[in-house]
């Protein structure tokens, strides 16, 4: 079960990433100290529809909430 649960992290990961190079205009970048850090803001329904998960389904939502909260908890990657 633990492996179908990272398994499924990283698919919804790389549909984050996909879905963050189709967006235009909604970042802003912010330095601290060496580092450069881009800020996305965008509709939860939006990336659902952009999946192809019903928008209006409160349980996609909160699962997809779940997971944009846990990417926070993440060491940046250098």
């Amino acid at each position: 079960m633990h492996d179908l649960t990272k398994v499924e992290f990283f698919y919804r990961l790389i549909q984050l990433l996909n879905y963050i190079q189709c967006l235009e205009g909604s970042s802003k970048s912010i330095s601290m100290g060496d580092r450069t850090y881009v800020i996305f803001q965008f509709p939860v329904n939006s990336f659902l529809e952009f999946i192809g998960k019903p928008k209006t389904n409160h349980y996609q939502v909160k699962k997809l909430v779940e997971f944009l909260k846990s990417l926070q908890t993440i060491e940046p990657i250098l």
